[in-house]
């Protein structure tokens, strides 16, 4: 069985276009995100995946707005000590690293945990869990306690929700 490298498939131009994506939608997407949440003026913000991780942390450390951050796992690989390919992934890099928010990330085998550690992201910023439901894991979410944390009020219904398959899982 041969190991998949979630980038094994992109050339370093393809790469460099992803970098370059990544900051286009960046400058088209800011303004907007900003308008909104002057207008909607929200409790938090969610951001997910790489792009609205990084969107939402600049959101909202701009509007001094809570947020929290979500990954459904990592493509990062850590190879003798340092981040594989990091040059090419530095905007993924920084998607976890902007303003150390909490980060929720699900544990599907990729060693998210291991990365999350090697990138310095205090442990009590992280929230890392089996896809799936694991009630003992509800315990651990205690950073992202939303009724809590952004008075929505003892009857409010929240759901979480980490998932994805990928044919090499």
């Amino acid at each position: 069985k041969r190991k998949v490298d979630y980038f094994d498939n992109y050339s370093k131009t393809a790469l460099l276009i992803y970098n370059i994506a990544t900051l286009i939608y960046l400058i088209l997407e800011f303004p907007r995100a900003l308008f909104h949440a002057l207008k909607l003026k929200p409790v938090f913000i969610y951001g997910y995946e790489k792009d609205g991780a990084i969107l939402a942390s600049l959101v909202g450390r701009l509007l001094d707005i809570p947020v929290i951050k979500r990954f459904q796992a990592t493509p990062l690989k850590i190879e003798n000590g340092k981040i594989k390919d990091k040059w090419w992934l530095y905007n993924l890099i920084s998607s976890y690293k902007i303003f150390h928010c909490p980060v929720v990330m699900a544990n599907d085998g990729t060693k998210g945990d291991e990365v999350l550690e090697f990138l310095r992201i205090p442990e009590e910023k992280v929230l890392f869990i089996m896809n799936g439901l694991v009630v003992e894991d509800i315990e651990k979410a205690r950073f992202i306690d939303l009724k809590e944390n952004f008075n929505l009020g003892k009857d409010a219904k929240i759901i979480l929700m980490l998932s994805k398959l990928k044919t090499w899982k």
